[in-house]
């Protein structure tokens, strides 16, 4: 299968753009800075392509169609800026009609990342059919990017929208809990800051994401939303002493120095069952993995 991946260069896309090459897809990825690409995605692969542009409403966008197609949407401007309007105001359109225009083209198989962060503030296992309540720009843009899909589709469309949740591994932000760690340990701090820690989250290794985001893709169904996640919680500050207890590292928590983010439930993770009935192969973490 072909596969055009958007968003290569990112966090998630380099461990996409490898899961989908090692399932022997042929890649194409559509990149701004093709030199800046070669350097952080595999170059001297013989099934990766490389295709420059500028803007997506700049595209030609018939011609990165070569027959048993399908697209995973990965980019969008200004990750992690949750609460920023641009992700309404600037991101939605462009990314609408960049993937209308694919679909127009006659592209029915089309994976797109979503967020966890569409749930808002709903607590304990969330599931995909729940009505969702989203409090952040980020969320909202993305929730309604996939309502703007869900009008496009039709019987021969096949979209798998991913919920992804906490994600983390090689490439993360730095201004994440686990890279901040890693890098104080690094550092030899002698205090770590962070907030209480009692807050659940649901992380998920890039790589499993990866490996099962290229599932969804080679799915020739309309699967409609994923919980993209572990399927259990763990409390942030579960997470930080096995950090620290990995790395044998002695470094001190100070709890509370931080306040707990206002745009996130206290307790949440993904309701995985409709991933597991949906796709067989389907990979999950049952511990952390550094």
């Amino acid at each position: 299968m072909h596969i055009i991946i958007s968003g290569a260069t990112g966090f998630i896309g380099q461990a996409v753009v490898k899961a989908a090459l090692a399932r022997g897809h042929a890649v194409s990825v559509l990149v701004r800075n093709e030199a800046v690409a070669r350097k952080c995605l595999p170059a001297n692969n013989s099934n990766l392509f490389f295709l420059p542009f500028g803007h997506f409403p700049d595209l030609d966008l018939s011609s990165l169609r070569k027959g048993d197609d399908a697209l995973i949407h990965l980019a969008w401007e200004g990750v992690g800026k949750y609460s920023d309007p641009a992700n309404l105001t600037r991101n939605l359109e462009p990314q609408f009609l960049f993937l209308k225009g694919l679909v127009d083209t006659g592209l029915t198989n089309i994976t797109v990342a979503g967020s966890c962060l569409e749930y808002g503030l709903l607590e304990g296992a969330v599931r995909e059919d729940m009505c969702v309540q989203p409090v952040t720009y980020y969320g909202l843009a993305k929730h309604t990017l996939r309502c703007m899909l869900d009008m496009l589709a039709n019987q021969d469309m096949k979209l798998k929208w991913l919920r992804c949740f906490y994600v983390y591994g090689k490439g993360q932000r730095p201004q994440a809990i686990l890279p901040q760690l890693l890098s104080a340990i690094e550092r030899g701090d002698k205090v770590f800051n962070m907030s209480k820690g009692e807050q659940v989250r649901d992380f998920i290794h890039v790589d499993t994401l990866a490996f099962n985001t290229i599932l969804a893709a080679e799915a020739h169904e309309n699967l409609g939303i994923l919980n993209m996640g572990s399927g259990h919680g763990t409390r942030v500050i579960d997470l930080v002493r096995h950090v620290i207890e990995e790395k044998g590292a002695s470094i001190e928590l100070n709890p509370g120095y931080y306040p707990y983010p206002s745009y996130e439930p206290f307790a949440f993770q993904a309701d995985t069952t409709k991933l597991k009935n949906s796709i067989k192969e389907a990979r999950f973490d049952d511990k952390i993995m550094l």
